[in-house]
């Protein structure tokens, strides 16, 4: 409900500012954004389709915080467009990366904005999908953190991470899941391991 009520609040702004093309794109992609959740009951997706309902949920996030955030989804490589994935594993890692990772950035504060990048890397018959943030970056314990929570049961999963890890280990056997490390520009990056 928060992230409806930002979004209001959000277009009521670019009303008073008169900003009507802001208007157009933002309404547009919001509720793209919720017909995704709301439309779609399937299980699984194609990978495309995930893809996008988590390029539109960055693009609303970079309109909500333009002075600070820049989101940036790479196109996904064609061949990978069809592979059926668990619905909604990429959008919340987006979410927390810009909730953890440079939500606290303010430009008064930081000489750098925030940037938020999505980009996919095939190695060994493995997919990764990266989702890299500029913040500050996890501690080692921090990162050792979360690694032991991906251990847990699933009757103890509390955390969405971890709900995803699971799902992605279930669905493509126990090499996949969520890779925790340092970003390559001081943040932290999460890869999707498909």
């Amino acid at each position: 409900p928060h992230f409806l009520y930002n979004s209001f609040f959000t277009l009521y702004r670019m009303g008073k500012d008169e900003d009507y093309e802001s208007i157009v794109e933002f309404s547009s992609y919001l509720s793209e954004y919720y017909r995704y959740i709301t439309k779609n009951s399937q299980k699984e997706v194609s990978l495309k389709m995930e893809v996008e309902h988590a390029r539109r949920y960055g693009m609303i996030q970079a309109i909500r915080f333009r002075r600070r955030l820049k989101v940036v989804v790479n196109e996904l490589p064609e061949k990978f467009n069809d592979i059926q994935v668990p619905r909604l594993i990429l959008q919340p890692i987006l979410e927390n990366a810009i909730y953890y990772g440079v939500g606290d950035m303010d430009e008064d504060d930081h000489p750098r904005n925030g940037l938020l990048k999505v980009w996919y890397e095939e190695k060994e018959k493995l997919l990764f999908i990266h989702v890299e943030d500029n913040g500050s970056g996890m501690t080692l314990e921090e990162m050792e953190q979360v690694r032991k929570n991906f251990e847990k049961t699933a009757d103890s999963v509390e955390n969405g991470l971890c709900n995803i890890n699971q799902r992605l280990k279930i669905r493509f056997g126990e090499t996949c899941g969520i890779l925790i490390e340092r970003g390559m520009n001081g943040g932290t990056c999460c890869s999707l391991v498909l």
